[in-house]
């Protein structure tokens, strides 16, 4: 998933979590910003993403 996001023009970054894989886009301005990019991925069936969320990033 992140190539294909990285190919679409996305900056997504893969990291380990909890045992498990995250794709992330980060550096967003808003969570609005980052609701309307996880809208647009769910709308792209080529993309392959069927679930997301918006978050905000801790230091």
């Amino acid at each position: 998933m992140r190539t294909r996001l990285q190919n679409a023009g996305y900056p997504a970054e893969m990291v380990a979590k909890d045992g498990r894989h995250e794709v992330r886009i980060n550096q967003l301005a808003t969570r609005e910003d980052a609701e309307a990019v996880v809208q647009r991925l769910r709308a792209n069936a080529a993309l392959g993403v069927s679930a997301g969320r918006a978050a905000l990033a801790t230091r």
